[in-house]
């Protein structure tokens, strides 16, 4: 069998849907939406079915964490010349939370530039985004501190 014909054929025939879908009636899944199929995304992805893999999802991971610390650099461009454990921190925040939101972190943001990462890290522990994370924030901010030599 020639598989690139059948992923060509698969293509077309299941169409592609970039979000999470109900495969029952195809609309679109948000909170509090009561699923009648199976939830399902990109070209018949149907997660109930056939879960995704870990080696599925890795590529989608890389991607989705270049793209993150490449958001870094245009926002934030002295991130370049950080400390690596820093470049982490942050590409690690921006990854979770998106841009907009980690751009409100203006304290910590600066106290980062500024090289005062006791500071920052002190400064993010009075977060709703600490609180909400627990360890994901205190992991974060032990790598701040890492980078204090």
């Amino acid at each position: 069998m020639d598989l690139d014909k059948l992923i060509s054929d698969l293509q077309r025939d299941e169409g592609w849907v970039p979000y999470v879908y109900d495969d029952a009636n195809t609309q679109r899944v948000v909170p509090g939406y009561r699923m009648i199929g199976n939830a399902t995304v990109g070209w018949g992805f149907n997660f109930n079915g056939a879960p995704m893999t870990q080696a599925e999802a890795m590529p989608i991971l890389e991607g989705r964490a270049s793209k993150a610390w490449d958001e870094c650099k245009i926002a934030w461009p002295w991130i370049e010349n950080a400390p690596e454990p820093i470049q982490r921190a942050v590409a690690n925040q921006l990854y979770n939370m998106g841009l907009n939101t980690l751009q409100k972190f203006t304290t910590y943001l600066g106290l980062l530039e500024q090289g005062e990462y006791e500071a920052a890290a002190t400064d993010l522990e009075t977060t709703l985004w600490a609180k909400q994370t627990g360890s994901r924030a205190l992991r974060i901010q032990a790598l701040i501190r890492s980078a204090l030599g």
